[in-house]
Formats: C-alpha cells, sequence, structure tokens
C-alpha cells in the first residue's frame, strides 16, 4: 500500500513538471500580417515623394497636412506631394536587348503665404511623361544608344497661367559589363554600370538633343528673382558617377567614396531678351563620403556654376556643405 502510495506522488510531481515546463516555454512570435491587398497594389505600382524634378525632392518624403503658423497667418491645409508610377521596363525584342523604359508623374504643391517665412501662396498642380528607348548594342563596339523624352504641364491656379517644357535627348554609353541587381534603382538599366573585379567603379551618360522651356518669372516677397523664360535650345550633356573605392557587387551595398560630375553646353536657337549670351554652359560637382551602405547617409560638398533651367537661366553660383541622408527605395 505505502509502495503504491509513492507511486502514486511520483506520478502526479512528474505531471506536474510536464505542465510547468510546458508552460515556462515562450509562445511562438505570431507570423507578421500581410499588408493589405489595397496596400501591397499602391507601394507595388507607385512611388510617393516630395516631386519628381531631378532634384532633392526626388529623395523626400511627400508631406500632406494642417499648418499652424502663429502669428501674422491663419492655419492652412499642406500639399507638397508628387507620384508617378513605378518606372516600367518593355522588352520589344526576344533577347531583352531593346527596350522601353516609361513613367508617367503628378504633382501638385499647395501652401499659403507665411510673411516670417518669406514664403509665397502656391497652388500649382500639374503631370509629366518620361521615357527611354534603349537600342540593341553595336556588337563590335560595345555601345548602346538610347532616346529620352519628356513633357510636362505645370498649372499655376493664383495666376492662372501655364508653365510647360520638353525634352528629347539621343544618347549613348558603353554597354554594362555586369548588369547585376533588379529594379529601376538597383541597376537593371542597360549601360547603368563598369566594373572592375565585379564591383561598380563608374558609369556615365551622354546626350545630344533638343529642350523647349516655357517656364514662368521666379518671385519671392513680391520680387522678381528671375525673368520668364520662353525659348528652345540644343544641348550637349554628360553625367557621370565615379565610385573610386567601392568593393560592393550590388549598387544597395555601395558606401565610402562617391562623386559626381554633370556638364551641360546648351545653345539658344531663338534671341530670347532675358539672356545676354545664346551660349548657356552650367557644371555640377559634387563629392559625398556615405558612411552606411546604400548611400542612406553620408557627409558631401556639393558646387554648381552657370546656367540652369531650374532658375530660368540665369547666371548663379553656389555651393553646400550638407549632411545627407535618404530612405532606402
Amino acid at each position: 500500500m505505502r509502495a503504491h502510495r509513492i507511486a502514486i506522488i511520483l506520478a502526479l510531481v512528474l505531471v506536474g513538471s510536464i505542465a510547468t515546463r510546458a508552460h515556462a516555454q515562450p509562445a511562438a512570435a505570431p507570423a507578421a500580417p500581410e499588408p493589405p491587398p489595397v496596400l501591397k497594389f499602391l507601394t507595388k505600382w507607385f512611388q510617393i515623394r516630395e516631386a519628381f524634378d531631378g532634384g532633392k525632392g526626388e529623395s523626400t518624403a511627400a508631406a500632406i497636412g494642417l499648418v499652424a503658423p502663429g502669428k501674422d497667418s491663419p492655419t492652412y491645409w499642406l500639399v507638397d506631394a508628387g507620384v508617378r508610377l513605378t518606372p516600367q521596363n518593355l522588352k520589344l525584342n526576344t533577347r531583352g536587348d531593346f527596350e522601353l523604359f516609361y513613367f508617367p508623374t503628378v504633382e501638385w504643391h499647395h501652401m499659403s503665404a507665411e510673411p516670417l517665412q518669406k514664403q509665397d501662396n502656391t497652388n500649382k498642380a500639374g503631370p509629366a511623361f518620361n521615357t527611354e528607348l534603349w537600342f540593341p548594342p553595336i556588337t563590335d563596339l560595345k555601345l548602346r544608344t538610347y532616346v529620352t523624352g519628356k513633357g510636362s504641364l505645370q498649372r499655376n491656379f493664383i495666376k492662372d497661367t501655364t508653365e510647360n517644357s520638353a525634352t528629347f535627348l539621343l544618347g549613348m554609353c558603353a554597354e554594362a559589363v555586369v548588369p547585376t541587381g533588379a529594379g529601376w534603382e538597383n541597376g537593371v538599366r542597360p549601360c547603368a554600370e563598369l566594373t572592375y573585379n565585379g564591383t561598380r567603379r563608374f558609369h556615365y551618360y551622354p546626350y545630344v538633343g533638343f529642350e523647349h522651356y516655357g517656364k514662368l518669372a521666379l518671385t519671392g516677397s513680391g520680387t522678381t528673382i528671375a525673368p520668364a523664360f520662353d525659348g528652345s535650345l540644343l544641348l550637349v550633356r554628360v553625367q557621370a558617377d565615379a565610385f573610386p573605392f567601392n568593393v560592393a557587387k550590388l549598387p544597395r551595398d555601395i558606401s565610402g567614396w562617391v562623386l559626381n560630375i554633370d556638364y551641360t553646353y546648351r545653345h539658344a536657337l531663338d534671341d530670347v531678351p532675358t539672356l545676354d549670351s545664346r551660349d548657356l554652359n552650367a557644371l555640377k560637382f559634387s563629392t559625398t563620403y556615405f558612411f552606411v551602405k546604400g548611400q542612406v547617409a553620408g557627409v558631401g560638398i556639393d558646387l554648381a556654376v552657370g546656367r540652369m533651367p531650374e532658375v530660368n537661366f540665369v547666371s548663379q553660383r553656389r555651393a553646400v556643405l550638407a549632411f545627407r541622408i535618404k530612405t532606402k527605395s
């Protein structure tokens, strides 16, 4: 009888021990919930930024909300945003080396005047359409030729005026050695890179072509900063990026020194009263040290000299020392 009681006690202790262990084990982490289908669709097919103007706005998040300036200005709603279709790649032959890239964009910029910030009323919106047509490589010369086009309209609802611009360019560059990566910003575009020992070191884009701009005067606090420009131009342009010490094989892993240069020569086809010369030169140069891979964060210097369409071809000299940070695409 005593042995029977001891057996029962040991059995209960064993069962309790097993139950305690089972209870003490942490529960498996629940699987991350799938994003809603609408969100998956939007992030796959669209990109949202502050602007798609080729400048810093392309790496800045859009802003939509209310602004309470305080003194001298009423509360107002703000829209500073651009949306573009994720750039698409359409293969036009079976080898996949005759291809068309395209993406439309639309932007809206709305804000009220803030005297303390020297900010004028703004309410502008409009669409743009960008294309790049790449031809098969000239095999013996290892060259790729391409045609780019861009057209845009921007309506100023306050001044009841419209700006327009159109660009048509023919370019050529060396055929990429190792087209690694995937996606518009990860090296899938032709000629996106020239490599050394499998790592990106240099890539460049020379262009020749035609541009037309119909741009309104730039004003600030009621003062004209740059007069209006309406004219057509011939263009020769070379853009290049160098990664002298890069050892990463994928562009998204690049860090360290990055050098950028952009030289443009334009010749005005018509006499434009606001220009003192038909020959317009512009040079942009930047050097940046990125200490986070993917060119996410770094410190750099930008220099810009000459006449550029962003400021209606008014001559300028500009230098910027800046800390750079952007989210990964």
